[in-house]
């Protein structure tokens, strides 16, 4: 009986494999790397401007001395 059962779950996992579309499969994964490089370019991006962007604001803080040898 046991064995009936697991024979079965393993042909129901042989049609399954069977099934699954591997073109398809590696299409999707190559959209999927493709906005995945996408996203990385953005943060990237993202972080070079958020430096910048704290520089400035760090230049330009009334309570930073303007001449750090004044202190």
């Amino acid at each position: 009986m046991i064995c009936y059962r697991i024979r079965k779950l393993h042909d129901e996992k042989e049609k399954a494999m069977a099934d699954v579309d591997l073109a398809l499969l590696a299409q999707q994964n190559a959209e999927i790397l493709e906005e995945l490089k996408a996203l990385r370019r953005e943060v990237a991006e993202l972080k070079e401007q958020s430096d910048r962007t704290l520089d400035f604001e760090r230049r330009n803080d009334p309570r930073r001395p303007n001449n750090l040898s004044r202190r």
